[in-house]
């Protein structure tokens, strides 16, 4: 999708907010450019779901091939999710969090009476409402059939995003933000179409130094620890769950590696693989065509050299879009690997050469002699010591052997020079396959051992606890002054008896019930918990929606954060 915003239409029919863009169709505006193209299929996509990029109501993603040629060509569905954003404008309302479910609540109620109302003018031949493209493009979300997927940017907002979607019966899925651990049964109870998880992982914090150190959170060091278990930990809870590369910076050399990072924290290879194909299909309803190989489904395929979900050294051969292949880079690269037969003119060296590593980074030997090799292209750089060609000293240097890969990988042929400066051709014949090298431990993963990890405790960081305190079955707090603020007044050397979290009695000489905790309160005041009837605390994003004088609309029952410090300090404060 391109970067900037699409240009609003300028009045007639649209929703008075410019942030509300329902009617909008990512079909419309997608323009794939070739780099994008063939990065994305060199990882083996072969189709994605494009969404617009701005607004809190967005519009329809659209569904689309990765094949060549122009966007119309590669279109399968004009209208996929409804993209929906708890995104706040600079100047313009909405300024806040409250402000953007406000208008999020409002839209779709409005909606639902448009609906109403276009049908009581159909059956009552009565004036039907003014044409309103926004609140008319909401038709087939408040209906079910448009699945709505709210990104969410905190562990919080999957909640906010289920209440919504309960409230207006709309069928839900989430576009995460890699915080999805932390709020797994938030998530599993609003029983969502399909959480989309990244795989953007979090680089390891820099500690190095007590000064750099002191600048990390526990909740960042946290998070980097837990984040590539985010996956299993949802599949465990039996969420569907769907991978994006969205908001890698380098997906041809982090997807892969983050996959392979995932799986070893307890997300099994298959379920890796349903993430990446039938879920994807089944939550666009794609599936008579996408996400499985079957007969009649599009030949869509990725074709690799080894276990990808297991082995580092697995790369992509090819790509199928709709049937038409396309070759990885790998796949074009003549494998040089081998042992190969070499003869000389004009010199006499080293018979056999053996080639293994990697095709773009060969590892050579003649004999037991290693031969420093670089390759460039079909060029192969090859620096044997002058010893293997009978020029006998320590100083006597190294030979450069120049030599071009033959079309089809089964010839070498070039020249080369000793270090006096005299020159020979040369030319070499594949005769065996390269012996394979024993592979070393996948070393991707550096959070550490490859053990599952669980989001143990509440709230995330320094102040975060694994279980609820434990709670006498019976308090007693004896003989302080008790302030009740009541008929009782002040009482002197009074008790109070708490049971299961509720005041059972009040009185002078109460008895303490059998195991029950007791305080000794002489000296000590007892008054009600204090109330405070202003507060800001626990306000997420926004404490006030300041673009506009009457906001009314708005609740700060939507954006509180249980989590806020203030929180536990005022408890602190009584």
């Amino acid at each position: 999708m391109p970067e900037s915003r699409p240009a609003d239409p300028a009045g007639g029919a649209a929703h008075w907010n410019p942030s509300v863009r329902p009617e909008r169709r990512a079909a419309d505006h997608y323009q794939p450019d070739a780099g994008q193209l063939e990065a994305l299929r060199g990882i083996g996509f072969t189709a994605v779901q494009a969404l617009p990029r701005h607004g809190v109501l967005r519009g329809s993603g659209c569904v689309a091939l990765l094949g060549d040629g122009p966007a119309e060509k590669n279109l399968l569905a004009a209208e996929a999710l409804q993209g929906i954003a708890f995104e706040t404008r600079r100047a313009d309302y909405p300024r806040s969090l409250m402000g953007v479910i406000a208008l999020l609540r409002q839209t779709f109620s409005d909606a639902q009476w448009y609906q109403v109302a276009l049908g009581a003018a159909a059956r009552n031949k009565a004036e039907r409402p003014a044409q309103n493209d926004s609140l008319a493009a909401l038709s087939a979300c408040i209906s079910g059939r448009q699945t709505a997927a709210f990104q969410a940017r905190d562990e919080l907002d999957f909640a906010r995003a289920a209440r919504i979607a309960e409230e207006f019966g709309l069928r839900l899925a989430y576009l995460g933000n890699g915080y999805e651990y932390r709020a797994v049964e938030a998530i599993r109870a609003a029983k969502p179409a399909a959480a989309v998880v990244p795989l953007g992982f979090p680089h390891a914090p820099a500690v190095e130094s007590p000064e750099l150190a002191d600048e990390v959170s526990l909740e960042a060091l946290e998070h980097w620890d837990l984040a590539p278990s985010n996956a299993a930990l949802l599949a465990a809870a039996k969420l569907p769950i769907c991978l994006t590369a969205h908001g890698m910076k380098k997906p041809a050399d982090e997807f892969w590696k983050a996959v392979r990072q995932a799986v070893r924290r307890g997300l099994s290879a298959d379920a890796a693989l349903r993430a990446l194909t039938s879920q994807p299909a089944e939550l666009l309803g794609e599936t008579g065509r996408l996400g499985t190989v079957a007969p009649g489904k599009l030949a869509n395929l990725a074709v690799a050299d080894g276990d990808l979900f297991a082995d580092k050294e697995a790369k992509l051969w090819m790509t199928w879009v709709e049937g038409e292949p396309f070759e990885s880079e790998r796949a074009r690269e003549i494998d040089p690997r081998g042992e190969w037969e070499i003869r000389y003119t004009g010199a006499e060296g080293p018979a056999r050469l053996a080639i293994t590593g990697e095709p773009g980074k060969p590892k050579v030997k003649a004999g037991d002699a290693e031969v420093p090799a670089e390759r460039r292209g079909d060029q192969l750089l090859l620096f044997p010591a002058a010893k293997l060609f009978g020029i006998d000293g320590d100083e006597a240097g190294a030979a450069r052997l120049t030599g071009y890969l033959m079309a089809g990988g089964g010839g070498l042929a070039g020249v080369g020079a000793l270090p006096g400066g005299k020159e020979f051709s040369w030319s070499a014949k594949r005769v065996g396959d390269a012996k394979p090298e024993e592979k070393k431990a996948e070393d991707d993963d550096k959070t550490g051992d490859a053990e599952p990890r669980r989001f143990a405790k509440y709230p995330a960081g320094a102040y975060g606890r694994a279980a609820l305190p434990d709670q006498p079955a019976a308090l007693l707090i004896r003989g302080a002054t008790v302030w009740t603020c009541g008929e009782a007044g002040v009482l002197e050397s009074g008790d109070v008896l708490v049971k299961a979290g509720k005041i059972a009695e009040v009185g002078i000489g109460l008895a303490a019930p059998e195991g029950a905790a007791v305080i000794d309160g002489a000296g000590l005041h007892v008054t009600p918990g204090l109330i405070d009837c202003h507060s800001h605390s626990a306000i997420s994003r926004g404490i006030n929606e300041g673009s506009h004088a009457v906001t009314v609309e708005c609740r700060i029952g939507d954006v509180l954060n249980p989590a806020d410090i203030a929180l536990y300090r005022e408890l602190a404060q009584g």
